[in-house]
C-alpha cells in the first residue's frame, strides 16, 4: 500500500512523506499512555465545553515512517466537571456524581518526529451524546434532576445570577455571560435550576455600571480579557436573598492567549480535519 502524508513541521512548513509502510496495530503496552497524551492535546485545542476524560481506547493503529510515527486513535471519552477554560489536565479532573455528563468518541491523529520525540496533534473529530435519562433516573431521590436544552431564556437567568457575582466581587471590570454550557432542572420541595456558564470581562468598570444601569458593555479583546467559569443555583420561587448561589473561577488572559497563539500557529488542527 502506497501512502502519502502531508503534515506540518514544528516551524509550520509543510512536510510531505511517502512510504510503502503498512498501518499496523499499536503496541498495547504503551497505548494507554499515548492515548492520554493525545487526549490532552485535543483538550488544549478545544475552546468551550468541559474537559474530556479517557474512558477506553477503542482502537489504535500506527504508521512507522523513516523520520516519524503517525498514530491513529479512536477513544471513548466522558466529560469531566472541569471547564475547558481552566486548561487542566484531564487526569486531574473529577467526574460528576450528581448529574449526568455527556459521553462520546474522539478520532485523533497525532505524529511524533523521531528526533524531537514530542507528539503533535494533526487533527481530531469528537462527537458527544447525552446520557439517556432512564439510565440516571433516581426514583427515590428527594430532588430529581433533569438536563435541559440550553435556550436564550437560560442565558437571561445566568445574567441575573452573574449580577450577584459582579456586585460582590473585587474585580475592576464587570463580567458578562459568554456561553451557557449546561442547565440542570431541580425538582423537589421547591423548583430550581443549576447553570454552568462561561463569562468574559467587559469594558464596563464596576463604578460606571453602578452609575448607569442601562449602560451597554462589550467584551474586551481576547488578548486582554479575563475569562471565567461559573456555577449558579437559582431557586425559581424564592424571593429570599439566598435564592441565588453563584461561584466563579477567574482565569488570567495569558491562559487563553496561549490557546489562541497555538491555533494561529497550527491552523490545520481542528474539528473539521477528520471525516
Amino acid at each position: 500500500m502506497f501512502i502519502t502524508i502531508s503534515l506540518k513541521s514544528e516551524c509550520g512548513s509543510p512536510l510531505t512523506v511517502s512510504s510503502n509502510a503498512q498501518i499496523t496495530p499499536a503496541d498495547c503496552n504503551t497505548i494507554e499512555t499515548d492515548a492520554g497524551v493525545a487526549l490532552d492535546l485535543v483538550n488544549r485545542h478545544r475552546r468551550d465545553g468541559f474537559v474530556f476524560g479517557l474512558f477506553r481506547v477503542a482502537d489504535a493503529h500506527e504508521l512507522q515512517l523513516e523520520n516519524l510515527t503517525v498514530l491513529y486513535l479512536t477513544l471513548d471519552v466522558v466529560e469531566t466537571v472541569c471547564p475547558i477554560l481552566s486548561r487542566r489536565h484531564w487526569e486531574s479532573c473529577e467526574y460528576s456524581d450528581t448529574y449526568p455528563m455527556d459521553f462520546g468518541q474522539c478520532k485523533i491523529i497525532t505524529y511524533t518526529n523521531h528526533l524531537l520525540k514530542k507528539p503533535q496533534l494533526y487533527g481530531f473529530n469528537c462527537t458527544l451524546s447525552p446520557v439517556p435519562p432512564d439510565l440516571v433516573e433516581c426514583k427515590d431521590c428527594p430532588v430529581k434532576l433533569e438536563a435541559l436544552e440550553v435556550t436564550d431564556q437560560h442565558k437571561d437567568i445566568a445574567e441575573k445570577a452573574l449580577k450577584k457575582f459582579n456586585s460582590e466581587g473585587n474585580h475592576t471590570n464587570n463580567f458578562a455571560v459568554d456561553k451557557v454550557e449546561r442547565v440542570i432542572k431541580m425538582i423537589g420541595s421547591r423548583e430550581g435550576h443549576t447553570l454552568a456558564f462561561s463569562i468574559k470581562e467587559t469594558n464596563c468598570s464596576k463604578s460606571m455600571q453602578e452609575t448607569d444601569q442601562a449602560l451597554e458593555c462589550d467584551f474586551l479583546h481576547d488578548w486582554h480579557a479575563h475569562t471565567g467559569f461559573c456555577k449558579a443555583r437559582i431557586i425559581s420561587d424564592s424571593d429570599e436573598a439566598d435564592g441565588t448561589d453563584i461561584s466563579c473561577e477567574i482565569y488570567h488572559p495569558w491562559v487563553c492567549t496561549q490557546l489562541w497563539t497555538h491555533l494561529w500557529l497550527y491552523p490545520h488542527v481542528g474539528y473539521g480535519n477528520l471525516a
